[in-house]
Order: structure tokens, then sequence, then C-alpha cells
């Protein structure tokens, strides 16, 4: 049952990505702004797989998707540690290689007309930073992402996304072993798109 669901995540994220890459070429509308869910778009859920080998290893990958844009392939490259008295195990982890995909069925691109489809944004080699504390007790984690840039179809473009999690993520297939965590929401999400200065430089 476990694998089924693992591939059905899979196959879900292979579409979403399909759809979010369509017409690519197309010359999007962008609709400069802050957008921050749940209020202005929806997320339908974020999963790192632990292809490095467990939690907090080099080479695990990130995946987030939702309504109108997809963060994928974000590769766990460094990751830096402090115990405090606490217990809690708190973390400064760099993911690079992503990749950002926004559509028009988000709030950031003009909806499609009739006759008229409207390409999407797209931006790589995306390098995130993670701020994360794990209570290992509880299994409670809460983090903060962030990372920003130019598109690459769109260099005019600007964004800079922060994504806010707090929760218990699911441990698949289970905590003494787990391939992948992954939960069905962020605490928070702000894409902000704005016209790019002279000066910013895509990281």
């Amino acid at each position: 049952m476990k694998k089924i669901l693992i591939l059905l995540m899979l196959v879900m994220l292979t579409v979403l990505v399909s759809i979010a890459m369509a017409d690519q070429t197309a010359k999007p509308k962008v609709l400069y702004g802050e957008y921050v869910s749940p209020g202005d778009f929806t997320v339908n859920f974020w999963m790192e797989k632990f292809e490095g080998g467990g939690p907090g290893q080099e080479g695990n990958v990130l995946f987030a998707a939702g309504q109108g844009f997809i963060f994928k392939d974000a590769t766990l490259a460094e990751v830096s540690c402090t115990y405090p008295p606490s217990g809690e195990i708190v973390c400064t982890t760099t993911y690079i290689g992503g990749e950002l995909l926004l559509n028009s069925d988000g709030p950031w691109i003009e909806e499609e007309k009739e006759n008229h489809k409207q390409g999407g944004l797209r931006a790589t080699d995306v390098t995130a930073i993670n701020e994360s504390i794990l209570n290992p007790s509880t299994g409670e984690l809460s983090f903060t992402l962030t990372f920003s840039g130019s598109f690459d179809n769109n260099d005019a473009a600007c964004y800079s996304v922060t994504a806010e999690y707090e929760g218990n993520p699911t441990l698949i297939p289970d905590a003494s072993n787990p391939i992948l965590q992954k939960a069905d929401h962020f605490t928070e999400v702000t894409i902000d798109i704005q016209k790019c200065h002279k000066s910013k430089a895509k990281r």
C-alpha cells in the first residue's frame, strides 16, 4: 500500500510538471505583485526524497507543488547543524539546482483566453536556503525556505519566495526506515514578483 502511495505521488508530480511546462515558449503577461498562501493561492504538498540516505543528508531532493507553481529538483548540497541544550536540532541547509515553474493557474500570470494560450515562467539553477528546527522527541519540524532570482524566459521579472512550515511531516514508509518525508501544506508561502532592477542578479 505504501509503495502504491509513493507511486501515485510521483505520478501526480509528473503530471503537474507536464502541465507547468506546456507551451513554455509563449510569452506570458506577468501580473506583478506579492502573493501569499492560503489567501491568494493554494499549496498541494511538499516532500523531500531521502536520496542521500536519510533526513538532513547531502543528496536529498526537495519538491513542492500548488496552484500554478512547482518547485522541483532542489538537491541538498550543504548542511550545518547545532545542538542546543533544549535538545532540538537547528540546521541551515543549502539546496542547489532547483527549478521554479509558474503558470496561469496562479495569480501571477494573466489567465488564458480563448484561442490564446499563456506561457509559463521558468527559473533554473535555483539555490535555496533552509533554516530548520527539529524536535527529535516529538518529530515536530519547523522551517523557513527562501530563494530568489530572475526567470530564464523573462529576465525583466524577478521573484522572491519564502515558504514556512510548522508541523509533523509524514515519514514514508516509517520513522525507522524513511525514504521520504511529506506534508500536505505549508504554514505560509509568499511569492513576490517584481520588475528587476539592473543591479539584481540571478542566484
